[in-house]
């Protein structure tokens, strides 16, 4: 956030502000969704959870476990069979 504050010019907090008000939502939760969405993306593509959460800058297994949960509303264990019994091809994803 600071880096693009500096480059266009403005206060930090200003900018934070902005973008609260514009979207709805902090940087910090708009970063998180981003993360969860490229997660998502990825297990479809049949990469591994550890591999996604720790790519994804997670610190361990069980912090990427709540996190997901709670984002998606299932554990990613369980997102990736639930992916997997409806029968998609990933090479189609």
């Amino acid at each position: 956030l600071d880096d693009v504050a500096e480059n266009v010019d403005c206060a930090r907090e200003h900018l934070a502000r902005k973008f609260k008000k514009d979207l709805g939502v902090s940087v910090g939760t708009y970063i998180r969704r981003l993360k969860m969405s490229e997660a998502v993306q990825r297990l479809r593509a049949a990469k591994s959870i550890k591999e996604v959460a720790y790519d994804l800058g997670h610190q361990s297994y069980s912090d990427f476990h709540r996190k997901f949960g709670a984002q998606v509303g299932m554990p990613p264990k369980r997102f990736v069979h639930a992916y997997q019994a409806v029968g998609i091809d990933h090479g189609s994803a």
